[in-house]
C-alpha cells in the first residue's frame, strides 16, 4: 500500500507540472492563419464572455457523464468530470482518474493535455473510457442547459448531470 501512496504522490506531482511544461506552442506563422503576419492578417476572435464565465462558475463542482454523443454510457461505470479550481479539471473516466488544463483561448475551449492513471479494467470500460477521453481531449465548446453540462467535440456532444 505505501507503494501505491508514493506512486499516487509522484503522479499527483507531475500532474501539477506537466501542464506548464507541456502547454501547446503558439502555431508557427503560416499563410492563411494570422499567427507571426502582417498587417491585413485575419485578427483571432476573441474569447466568448459567455464561456469564460461559465468555466469560473464551474470551478467546485462535479459532472457525472450520462452520455457520449447520443450513444448512452454503461449504467455502472461513473465516469465524473469535476473543476476543482480556475484553469484545471480532473475526474474519473470509469477506470482510471485524470486531471488536465482547460482554458478558453482563441474563441474556443481547449482541455488538456490530460494525464491519467493506468489501471486495466473490463474491455468495455476500457473502450469507453478511451472514447470519453478521447473527445474531452477535443472540445471545442461548453455550455450549461440546466439540468445538463454539454461539452461539443467534433463527434458530437458529452451530457453530465451536476454532481455537487
Amino acid at each position: 500500500m505505501p507503494l501505491r501512496l508514493t506512486r499516487m504522490f509522484a503522479l499527483l506531482l507531475l500532474a501539477a507540472a506537466l501542464p506548464a511544461a507541456c502547454t501547446p506552442l503558439e502555431r508557427a506563422a503560416s499563410p492563411g492563419t494570422g499567427a507571426g503576419t502582417g498587417a491585413g492578417a485575419p485578427a483571432a476572435p476573441a474569447a466568448r464572455p459567455d464561456t469564460t464565465a461559465l468555466l469560473a462558475s464551474l470551478q467546485g463542482s462535479q459532472w457525472l457523464l450520462e452520455d457520449i454523443t447520443g450513444r448512452g454510457v454503461i449504467d455502472r461505470l461513473q465516469s465524473t468530470l469535476g473543476f476543482p479550481q480556475a484553469g484545471q479539471l480532473g475526474g474519473s473516466g470509469g477506470c482510471n482518474r485524470f486531471m488536465g488544463p482547460v482554458r478558453v483561448s482563441e474563441g474556443r475551449l481547449t482541455i488538456g493535455p490530460l494525464v491519467t492513471t493506468r489501471m486495466a479494467c473490463a474491455p468495455a470500460a476500457m473502450t469507453q473510457e478511451q472514447r470519453f477521453l478521447g473527445l474531452l481531449g477535443q472540445a471545442s465548446g461548453i455550455r450549461l442547459e440546466e439540468p445538463w453540462l454539454l461539452i461539443e467535440t467534433p463527434e458530437g456532444v458529452l451530457k453530465f448531470t451536476r454532481q455537487r
